[in-house]
């Protein structure tokens, strides 16, 4: 783990690029080493990879300072952050036995590319392809500013994708019958630049990169899952524009695990783009439906599903009464669920 991050954060700082890492860049890695810094803030969180823990000091306008280790599942890693502007001597280092890294970020506000480094490419594909880059951060496409990920997603793998929503579950902006899903505005592109995990955002790339590949992550107390798609088109655009279900094969099993404590109720079980139609309404825009066949013939009712782009409304129908919903996230209230869960939902093409 230590030598392919250290590889990869050496380059960036050979480059001196504000690409290489949102805001800035990681100038010195030492391996089975932690900061020691009493003096200042400590910041500690659960990330689901390296560039997350970098991208948690990124958007802390004081943060110079990371300690980064695995946990013991080594899905999941310790991430602790300085929220101080002090360097050694001052914050020491000291040797561990374990895998700790010590990271050394520095920031830059302002800093332009150097000319041969200033050509744009349609997609993070393309600039994976092009081997000038292999950081994970901002990237200015044809289209706009994007977050690329050049290392590797969980079960998705690496080699370039584009992210191209990031939505929030307890938000209503992308809800299933929001007009994102069917427009080519962005939203609040520079904030989600800013954290790209954590913040809501609709990219260009929505309607501009086409794709072979779509990479869905779900967020979801502090730990991060991932679900690959083999789809191709055009756009996402070309996908949700025209509100027509487009079936996956991935299983139930599948769905349920992508967010801790999955839960749906046993039948109908309809998976893929634009998925649960029920009274003419789409339930989820990428994920699974479902209900109870002994209480309504097919899929004639959801009331159970996982996904991203998810139906929130109020209704006043059964045990369905006074819950909202989330957009993205799993809701199950009726039967033995009991679960109205959201998270942060993020959506790659690639």
């Amino acid at each position: 783990m230590g030598f392919i991050l250290i590889a990869s954060l050496t380059f960036c700082a050979m480059m001196k690029m504000s690409l290489c890492a949102m805001q800035g860049f990681v100038e010195d890695v030492l391996e089975r080493h932690r900061y020691d810094c009493p003096q200042a803030q400590k910041l500690s969180y659960t990330t689901a990879s390296q560039i997350q823990c970098v991208s948690k000091c990124s958007i802390q306008k004081q943060c110079t300072l990371i300690n980064f280790i695995a946990k013991d599942d080594v899905s999941t890693y310790n991430c602790e952050v300085f929220q101080k502007p002090v360097f050694e001597p001052t914050c020491p280092t000291f040797a561990t036995t374990d895998n700790w890294l010590a990271m050394k970020f520095k920031r830059i506000e302002h800093q332009e590319l150097k000319n041969e480094e200033k050509q744009v490419s349609a997609s993070c594909k393309e600039v994976f392809d092009r081997g000038k880059n292999s950081a994970d951060g901002v990237y200015s496409l044809t289209s706009g500013k994007h977050y690329c990920v050049m290392s590797s997603l969980g079960e998705c793998g690496g080699g370039g994708w584009t992210l191209a929503m990031t939505v929030n579950g307890s938000k209503s902006t992308f809800k299933s019958d929001s007009n994102y899903w069917q427009n080519d505005n962005v939203y609040r592109v520079d904030e989600g630049l800013r954290g790209p995990y954590q913040n809501e955002a609709k990219y260009p790339a929505f309607s501009a990169i086409e794709f072979q590949s779509v990479c869905i992550g779900m967020t979801y107390d502090n730990s991060t899952r991932w679900i690959h798609i083999n789809k191709s088109a055009s756009s996402l655009l070309d996908v949700f524009g025209s509100n027509k279900y487009s079936k996956t094969e991935l299983g139930v099993a599948k769905w349920t695990n992508f967010i801790s404590g999955g839960c749906l109720q046993p039948d109908c079980n309809n998976e893929g783009f634009n998925a649960g139609r029920s009274s003419g309404a789409i339930y989820v825009r990428i994920g699974i439906a479902s209900n109870k066949k002994w209480l309504f013939s097919e899929c004639s009712r959801i009331q159970s599903y996982i996904g991203i782009g998810t139906k929130m409304s109020d209704t006043s129908i059964g045990c369905l009464r006074n819950h909202r919903g989330v957009s993205c996230g799993n809701f199950a209230m009726c039967d033995a669920c009991g679960r109205s869960v959201s998270a942060i939902g993020t959506i790659f093409v690639k």
